[in-house]
């Protein structure tokens, strides 16, 4: 039997070294060196296994780095809220039971899998789910990542959410009574009267409050939390986020009250023209905690809008229809 032949390998006098050119990601050539012809052929060896892999994970990549990769791209197109939400439910219910499952290695059994293990949680996370998995698979099969997309059809899953029981008449005045003459007294009143989310209300400025002719409120800003930091954007949670709200006497009155002794461009804000860090919200809320002598102790600032739809189906106060701008 014909005995292998070693390669051959340039040798470089000036640097005393053995030499091999090859070929490297970019295709583009790099010289590899080592002192013996057997430490050069174990380098390339080494160089030609990195190189197999890094074409594996740019043609195949592991489901995990993609996830990464592709949240990343949807950063400039969400509110800040939403792409950490969706990251969040990635890294949670999407990214663990995919650990080690190359794209083109994911069949619609792992998708059914992988819901299965969402079924117990809420709706939202559930559908959520669902939808960032068949979105990222969609953009792997739109860029030729994979021949198919392996999402099955969605089926139903997830809990319902739990439904909120609206504060009655006498529950809404008590409410104002214990927190008037407080900072959340102006809070709740927008939020009671108006049904503005908590991030609209603290990004709401006096700009965007009419109390005169037709008094209403543009919703066109929010401040959400970063770091207990608050970020005002004009990016709000969907399009039809952006609209104007008409509003009754009541909270005319105590917006009117409110802005005569403002010396802030926020209605709820700091005296430097700054909003609300989490913190002061934080404090802001304890009063509504604490002075409230409701028996109900479950009640959030997101129970508003809740309390403003009802009010309104109810007929206690006029509300025109709104209008998007």
């Amino acid at each position: 039997m014909a005995r292998q032949r070693k390669p051959r390998y340039e040798y470089v006098e000036s640097k005393q070294l053995f030499r091999k050119r090859v070929k490297g990601r970019n295709g583009t050539w790099i010289s590899l060196y080592a002192k013996t012809p057997d430490e050069l052929t174990s380098k390339i060896e080494e160089f030609e296994e990195d190189l197999r892999v890094f074409n594996d994970n740019r043609e195949n990549p592991f489901v995990t780095d993609y996830a990464d990769y592709w949240i990343a791209l949807q950063e400039g197109h969400l509110t800040y809220g939403a792409f950490e939400d969706y990251k969040s439910i990635i890294n949670r219910h999407i990214k663990p039971p995919m650990k080690g499952f190359r794209m083109r290695d994911v069949l619609p059994d792992d998708i059914t899998r992988m819901m299965k293990d969402v079924a117990n949680f809420s709706k939202s996370v559930h559908d959520k789910t669902y939808m960032l998995a068949k979105q990222m698979f969609t953009n792997a099969y739109d860029n030729k990542l994979i021949s198919e997309n392996p999402c099955p059809k969605m089926r139903a899953g997830g809990r319902d959410p739990v439904e909120h029981q609206a504060l009655t008449n006498e529950q809404m005045d008590t409410l104002i009574e214990a927190v008037k003459g407080t900072r959340a007294y102006v809070f709740c009143m927008i939020g009671l009267y108006s049904g503005l989310r908590r991030e609209e209300i603290l990004g709401l400025k006096w700009d965007c409050v009419q109390l005169t002719g037709t008094p209403s409120i543009l919703v066109k800003r929010a401040c959400r939390f970063v770091h207990n930091r608050p970020v005002v954007e004009e990016r709000l949670k969907t399009k039809a986020s952006k609209r104007v709200i008409p509003i009754p006497p009541q909270l005319v009155q105590c917006l009117q009250e409110a802005k005569a002794s403002s010396k802030s461009c926020y209605v709820i804000g700091n005296e430097d023209n700054t909003p609300y860090t989490e913190t002061q919200f934080r404090s802001l809320w304890d009063y509504v905690r604490n002075r409230t002598v409701s028996k109900r102790n479950d009640f959030s600032e997101k129970e508003f809008r809740v309390i403003f739809i009802v009010s309104c189906l109810q007929g206690m106060y006029l509300h025109k229809t709104v209008m998007s701008k």
